[in-house]
């Protein structure tokens, strides 16, 4: 697939060895699989601006943005995306846990099925926890 890549940011919310996962919308893309909070930047916002919003619409709260840990090009068959990830952590509040989101052990990320785009980030996660 040719064209210009969709921006994405990722939000690793992490606490202890633990890390917050939500599970896709039924009507979204890659529906039913899990992922990290995050979402495509709308025109004129930096990263940082979509990722606080993408956490205030998706879970109801205000993270804190740190580091940049990477960014990153993965194409599916139908579209190009460009991956930004960022540490955060939440700011007071608690996040608006559902069926669809949950803390999980880094070590056990592997037994959640994960659209193929956030095997790199997990592969990174595995490999600080040694």
């Amino acid at each position: 697939m040719k064209g210009k890549a969709i921006q994405i940011v990722i939000a690793l919310i992490m606490q202890e060895k633990r890390i917050f996962i939500t599970k896709r919308e039924e009507s979204a893309h890659l529906s039913g699989y899990w992922e990290f909070p995050g979402g495509k930047v709308e025109p004129g916002e930096t990263f940082t601006d979509a990722l606080i919003r993408e956490c205030q619409e998706e879970l109801g709260v205000d993270v804190e943005v740190s580091n940049k840990m990477e960014t990153f090009l993965f194409q599916y068959p139908d579209r190009n995306l460009e991956f930004h990830i960022y540490r955060c952590k939440f700011i007071d509040q608690k996040p608006n846990i559902s069926v669809r989101a949950c803390w999980v052990p880094i070590s056990d990320l592997g037994a959640y099925h994960f659209p193929p785009a956030n095997t790199r980030i997990i592969r990174t996660l595995m490999s600080e926890l040694l």
